[in-house]
């Protein structure tokens, strides 16, 4: 009885391993989500440290990239382009409807810190945005850059669910970020 008792426990803990094994690899390989799914997704490229330079307003080094489940969302913008305050306005409501299940980007091309400060003091505030700095303008130009402004939803992984040219809307940023959030 002892014997067939422990037959059945080896078993058991086979069967388990087996299948803890399977599951890695489909993780690991297969999963739309899992490990080889995060290393081809889209936003992968925009982070390549030797050519891509983001910056914070205060001059720290930066990446662009959703913080584990969030949905990230990365407008492009400069002083020079008349849709920048709009812009950020629904940003901003974007921010507010979705709180800690979005991250809004607010990426400027290419200008230097002085500029883009002395234009964010001159608008109202806009709660809920980051603002980065592309001195490259590497982001623009690695994703198809046409015109501005340019607004992308990325899931989770970093791939792009909406690229939108031309000024933000809050119906289609919902839309998007609705499509991630509830499948």
């Amino acid at each position: 009885m002892k014997q067939t008792r422990r037959t059945y426990i080896v078993i058991g803990i086979s069967i388990f391993l087996f299948c803890l094994i399977v599951f890695g690899v489909y993780y690991a390989y297969t999963s739309p989500v899992g490990l080889k799914a995060r290393l081809n997704s889209d936003i992968r490229a925009l982070n390549e440290p030797e050519k891509a330079v983001y910056t914070t307003l205060q001059g720290e080094p930066t990446t662009i990239e959703a913080r584990g489940d969030e949905v990230l969302v990365v407008n492009m913008w400069a002083s020079w382009s008349p849709y920048s305050n709009g812009d950020f306005t629904v940003l901003s409501f974007i921010k507010a409807k979705y709180g800690d299940r979005v991250r809004i980007i607010a990426l400027n091309r290419m200008e230097t810190t002085a500029t883009a400060q002395a234009y964010l003091a001159s608008i109202p505030a806009h709660e809920g945005i980051e603002y980065i700095l592309d001195s490259t303008d590497y982001f623009f130009k690695t994703t198809g850059g046409y015109a501005m402004p340019e607004t992308f939803v990325f899931d989770a992984i970093g791939n792009v669910i909406l690229h939108e040219r031309g000024i933000a809307t809050e119906s289609e940023l919902s839309s998007a970020i609705d499509e991630i959030l509830n499948p």
